[in-house]
């Protein structure tokens, strides 16, 4: 059975190293379980700040155009790294589309 090194414990070089929770490279909020559920929360927070500031700033509604223009690359960056597989994680993203579309549709 191989050896459980304690995260406490990390060095380089006789350097501790720093143990996190949670940290963000290249946009992407990876975790310590490298489960996704923490970028899509922050993904779907920013989809509806963007959203909503969309809505008050634009007088056009093309919906088209301002959802691929301006929210949908929150949802979709680098999604290829952080893939949601978990029902509850898409049903998020689906969720905040929906959102999107609805208010669009009635302003």
């Amino acid at each position: 059975m191989a050896n459980i090194v304690p995260l406490s414990s990390l060095h380089i070089r006789n350097n501790v190293l720093n143990v996190t929770k949670i940290g963000i490279d290249l946009g992407i909020t990876v975790t310590d379980y490298l489960k996704p559920r923490a970028h899509i929360n922050s993904a779907v927070t920013k989809a509806h700040q963007r959203a909503n500031a969309i809505l008050r700033c634009f007088l056009s509604r093309n919906i088209d155009m301002l959802k691929c223009a301006y929210v949908r690359p929150l949802l979709e960056y680098n999604s290829v790294v952080w893939s949601p597989y978990y029902k509850q994680d898409i049903e998020a993203i689906e969720r905040v589309q929906r959102s999107i579309l609805e208010t669009f549709a009635w302003s």
